[in-house]
Formats: structure tokens, sequence, C-alpha cells
């Protein structure tokens, strides 16, 4: 699909992720509308773009959204509302079902009744695997979640392809890695940095420093949206979106001590937090064949962030 002049719908899109999307989209001369109700995303992410937006605070469950979804004839509706980590969800498993797997349904069902013939695709997670049982990761692998986040994620992914196998409609599923990058004030990569700015002389790393993870960088997320968005076939297929590249905590609290010059005792808390997978080893040769590949080193995604971070608190 060729993305110039195109209308797109983003759910979620004043989000982390959502934000560096839209503005490659418009970047693309695509008609950009944004549903979000702002819960975690922000309008100060849009700020270089929401001239060139269409921007609705809305629930995706509200049925005013889904009065557009009937009303507008989108080219794509990309799936990034709802929660986005795994500990929020082991409080709150209930309402972590209802706000992703319960929304996507009602979603996917709404396109149906209209006999959408649009390209979706959905936001899913590694969290699907759980602890996989071999390594690297690859897309038709074992999905047996340790999380109620990706339980829901993984029940989402399964309404995405039923319904094209049911209905036809024309739709994938994305499993996100460990994404970072500017906007993001979690996960590890922040939290290291926000760590080694109070104190430049201790880092305390949760485990025991020996976990892997495929860290992508936020640009690099948006660039395998667009490869997929314009080469897929869309025939409810999924996509591992990861570097191919892994490293361990201790080797990416070393990578961002050595990008901020800092010198820190590292120390570990050996215990992991609940729903956490140990090992991510990642196989990215589905994105590869549609012409993905990673641009990013960990080092350059780093010190971008870096630079957002310090940014920030000036």
């Amino acid at each position: 699909m060729r993305l110039s002049r195109k209308k797109v719908l983003i759910t979620g899109g004043a989000g982390f992720i959502g934000s560096h999307l839209s503005e490659a989209l418009v970047d693309h001369n695509v008609d950009v509308t944004i549903v979000d109700d702002l819960s975690t995303g922000s309008l100060f992410n849009l700020r270089s773009i929401v001239s060139k937006i269409r921007l609705v605070k809305s629930n995706i469950l509200s049925r005013d959204f889904r009065r557009m979804i009937k009303t507008e004839k989108y080219d794509a509706i990309l799936h990034l509302a709802g929660p986005a980590y795994v500990p929020p969800s082991v409080r709150n498993p209930s309402s972590n079902f209802k706000n992703t797997a319960y929304a996507t349904l009602v979603l996917l069902d709404t396109l149906r009744k209209v006999r959408s013939n649009c390209r979706f695709i959905y936001a899913s997670s590694a969290a699907v695997y759980g602890n996989p049982k071999k390594l690297p990761i690859c897309e038709d692998d074992p999905t047996v979640p340790i999380s109620p986040y990706g339980v829901a994620k993984l029940t989402s992914e399964l309404y995405t392809y039923v319904f094209h196998k049911i209905y036809g409609l024309k739709t994938v599923s994305l499993r996100f890695f460990s994404v970072y990058g500017p906007r993001q004030k979690k996960q590890i990569i922040y939290d290291f940095i926000t760590k080694l700015s109070k104190n430049p002389h201790k880092l305390t790393i949760i485990g025991d420093g020996t976990q892997k993870r495929d860290m992508i960088y936020v640009k690099d997320v948006v660039r395998a949206i667009l490869k997929v968005l314009q080469n897929s076939n869309f025939n409810g297929n999924v996509y591992n979106v990861a570097t191919g590249n892994s490293y361990s905590t201790k080797e990416i609290a070393t990578i961002v001590a050595r990008v901020m010059a800092k010198y820190p005792v590292l120390s570990y808390t050996k215990n992991l937090r609940p729903g956490d997978a140990q090992q991510w080893v990642v196989c990215i040769n589905n994105l590869k064949k549609i012409g993905f590949f990673p641009k990013y080193s960990l080092e350059d995604g780093i010190r971008n962030t870096l630079k957002w971070f310090n940014s920030q608190i000036k």
C-alpha cells in the first residue's frame, strides 16, 4: 500500500510509540486521525504535528468511537491503545483484560459489521511468549504467557487472527519486544538513566544481571510498522518487532553508564518482578522478508534517549 494521501486512524496515537508513529505518517503525507483518551498519552507529544492531524479525545469503548468507525472510511487502523506494561496487569488483571482484549474485540466486531476493507494492525507484545522453550524466539513458537498482560495480548491476537479467517478482515499482529526511546518514562533504559542521574556511584539492577532483552529503539519500531503497512499481505499473520540482537541487563546498564560518562558500582536485587520473562533472543526473519532491517544501534538509541531526558529537566 502506498502511504501518500491514505486515511489512517491510530488508537493511542498520543502515547509513546503512537506519537512517533503519527509524526512519521504525517511526514509521508498521510491523513492522520488520532483517538486517545489522554489517560496516559499527552498532547505535548503531538505538539509538532497538532495542526496537521485530527485529534479525537475519546475512549475506544465509547459509542462515539464506534460511530466513527462506522461512518469514516479508513484505509488502515493502527491499534496501539491499551495498557502497555506488565506490573499493573498483575495488580488488576480484570481491568487489563477489559482495556486490552475486550476493547480489541469490540473494535474488530465493529469493523466486521460495517464490512470494512481497511487494513488492521494490532500492537501486541513479546509477553505472549512467556519464558520461551527455545532461542531464538520465532513467531510460530509456543505462546505461554506468564502474566495477565501477556494473556490479554495473546487473546487479542487470536481475535485478530480469527476475524481474518472467518470474516475476511485484513489483519496483522506485531509483537513488540523491549521498545525504548524519547517520551517513554518507564522501563529499563529510562530507569537506568534516572537512577544514574540521581546517584552516579551506584546502580541497582533488578534480577541478577543475566536476564536478556532485545532492545529496539522507537524510531526503528516505527520503521517496522511502516514496512508492514506497505508490504504485508495482511492475512492474520504475526511479526516479531525487534532487532535480532540481545543484551543482558548488566550489559545494558554498562552501556547506559558509558554513554552518561558514569562509573557506578553495580548491585543486583536477585529477584525478578512477577510476570517478567528471563531470556529474549529474537528471530526477525519475517520482518526482513518485507524489507525491514534495524537502523539504530543500542548505543545510538541510548544517546538519543539521554539527550531527550536531559531536555526534560532544564
